[in-house]
């Protein structure tokens, strides 16, 4: 199994993979094919063997270790599942004549994309049917593939780890609301070194108007009081 280079149309959600046609989905040497599908697991859990035998003993294995795409998505990490329909198929191109002989297969026969995550939140699927849903954004996931014939089942190898793209909806929410805070915060500062301002003024304009001829007090002999606090702060913001 290897990473494709086929365009996704949603990074976060999705990642593409190259399935073997040539060398397992549509090689009928061992008999006629009757099964194929595809395994997902996220990097650490993707643990298991790949299987080779008979039908029964691979259907105990999907039965005890495979799970839907329903019952993993809301899990961390995901376990194995399979993302395929039982009544998925393959488009097979003829890599051999009746007669036994190997035709050409050309480069793009040998292999096929898959898009891992193609159906979305598969709406309209019930819940105990498998469905290609979509991935979660900044994870790891490794990929195999399975071809069921009337001789028994194979299974490829897990893929190398293939990552999402990550989700920066929620860095960029918290780097918006951070943002907010502070421009609140220093608007509270402002609007309150301003209304210190207006008292300090108020204080010093009603000191001046109480201070009358009638109480013998003569303006040019007021001599320099000490500056007060208010008076201070207001200076220095001026």
């Amino acid at each position: 199994m290897q990473p494709s280079k086929a365009k996704v149309s949603d990074d976060e959600r999705q990642i593409a993979v190259k399935l073997p046609l040539k060398d397992l989905l549509c090689n009928i040497r061992n008999g006629q094919l009757k099964r194929w599908g595809v395994v997902v697991a996220q990097e650490s859990q993707a643990t298991d063997t790949s299987f080779t035998g008979s039908t029964a003993y691979f259907n105990k294995k999907v039965t005890e270790k495979y799970k839907s795409w329903f019952q993993v998505k809301d899990m961390d990490p995901i376990p194995p599942y399979i993302a395929t329909p039982e009544n998925w198929t393959v488009q097979c191109p003829t890599f051999y004549s009746n007669r036994g002989k190997r035709a050409t297969a050309t480069r793009e026969h040998v292999y096929t994309d898959f898009i891992v995550g193609e159906d979305g939140k598969c709406s309209g699927i019930q819940n105990n049917k498998y469905c290609n849903g979509e991935l979660q954004p900044g994870r790891s996931y490794r990929v195999k593939s399975f071809v069921c014939t009337t001789a028994g089942c194979t299974e490829t190898e897990y893929s190398n780890a293939i990552s999402t793209a990550p989700d920066l909806t929620v860095p960029m929410a918290a780097g918006i609301s951070s943002a907010l805070v502070v421009i609140a915060v220093v608007g509270v500062v402002v609007f309150v070194l301003r209304r210190k301002q207006l008292v300090c003024f108020a204080k010093d304009d009603e000191s001046l108007r109480t201070h009358t001829p009638v109480e013998g007090i003569h303006m040019d002999k007021i001599e320099p009081m000490k500056m007060n606090s208010c008076r201070i702060i207001s200076e220095r913001h001026q």
